[in-house]
């Protein structure tokens, strides 16, 4: 438990770190016109320090195991719903009067159970288990770009709607492109019905495919010959006349809190017996000075003049060691010089995911039958 413990810790630190790289970095773009929903947790939060950071470590240790983060999967009547929202967007200004506004949401619901329990079709299950989910997806991007070579300006507008529903072994997919360029136009729309499993084990290709895994075979070997040969190094038999090396002690490595503080966040959290834990993770100035000594080259406060750089974190997790949500906002504005880009970038948006114990989805009426879906397979036929 100690092992799950510390890598649970470690995980927050990383996600905050690249979280907040990705935030001064502008991986995450979003522009500022929309209202976005409040991912704040409102509690009576302490700051983690060296000192208090063991009653985080205590409560991960004695409540979160492998069957709890989600429940229990093996109960007979175990049932989750899952909601995923986020609201991104991004508007950058260049210095020649170009421009690109950018913005993308979606909404996703999803009732996952124990098809012997809920489903009354148990033979059409995907792995045992009865599966609900609708879903929507938007996205907007209008662009100016300027032609150096005439002197005259680009215009470009390109729209995605896009919609999921999965009913127990079968995804329901659709989606409308339209994208206009000066005078030319191009649309694309299609409506298809597919199995689930094959469709996740498309996507799970997919990833594959997108992210090799590294074969680190014999490194774990090479790592424990090496191990063996310093523990026979510091073993060395010596004689009566050969003077002993006084043994140095060991440095001491920073405490999680510590490392956070060095990179400019602080995490807040509040335990309570009722509600269990809650975690909230923000940004400080000190980021930016972090940034520049991770990437001297870069010159960011030199290059970049930051006007808003606001992040917020949010983790809860119940009493009883269930994940309950993870919230994420972002608000970022700054001028300045990347690479070729000279301009200004707002950003501004959030991302919200929630589990709970039911989720009520809402499909279409005569969904699986509805005749403008037609039979899609990813698997080809081989002739």
């Amino acid at each position: 438990m100690k092992k799950t413990t510390s890598l649970l810790l470690s995980a927050l630190m990383v996600c905050c770190s690249v979280t907040s790289s990705a935030c001064s970095l502008v991986s995450q773009l979003i522009n500022e016109e929309k209202n976005k929903t409040n991912v704040s947790i409102d509690a009576n939060y302490t700051e983690l320090t060296e000192e208090n950071q063991a009653q985080v470590t205590a409560f991960l240790s004695e409540k979160v195991a492998e069957n709890t983060i989600i429940g229990d999967t093996e109960k007979d009547d175990w049932r989750k719903g899952l909601n995923v929202n986020f609201d991104f967007s991004y508007k950058t200004t260049t210095n020649n009067n170009e421009y690109v506004n950018l913005s993308t949401d979606a909404s996703v619901q999803l009732l996952i159970g124990k098809s012997e329990k809920y489903s009354q079709t148990p033979q059409n299950a995907v792995g045992g288990f009865t599966v609900q989910s609708a879903g929507v997806f938007n996205y907007e991007e209008k662009s100016r770009t300027l032609q150096t070579a005439t002197s005259t300006y680009t215009t470009s507008n390109t729209s995605l709607h896009a919609s999921e529903y999965i009913l127990d072994n079968t995804a329901y997919l659709s989606y409308d492109l339209k994208r206009e360029e000066a005078d030319a136009k191009y649309q694309a729309t299609q409506s298809i019905k597919v199995s689930t499993e094959e469709l996740i084990q498309f996507i799970g290709a997919f990833l594959e495919d997108m992210i090799p895994s590294e074969d680190l075979g014999g490194s774990s070997d090479a790592s424990a010959l090496t191990s063996d040969a310093l523990e026979d190094n510091t073993q060395t038999p010596t004689t009566p006349d050969t003077p002993q090396t006084p043994t140095l002690p060991e440095e001491q490595e920073p405490s999680i809190a510590e490392t956070l503080k060095d990179f400019g966040l602080k995490v807040y959290f509040e335990i309570t017996e009722r509600n269990g834990l809650v975690l909230k993770v923000t940004a400080t100035k000190q980021l930016i000075t972090k940034l520049d000594e991770l990437y001297p080259d870069a010159k960011i406060s030199e290059t970049i003049k930051f006007n808003t750089c606001d992040l917020e974190l949010y983790l809860a997790i119940d009493a009883n060691g269930t994940f309950k949500s993870l919230g994420l906002s972002v608000n970022v504005d700054f001028s300045g010089k990347i690479g070729t880009f000279d301009g200004n970038v707002k950003t501004k948006g959030y991302i919200l995911i929630e589990l709970s114990d039911y989720i009520k989805i809402e499909l279409p009426a005569n969904l699986a039958t509805d005749e403008k879906y037609v039979p899609f397979s990813f698997i080809q036929s081989e002739e």
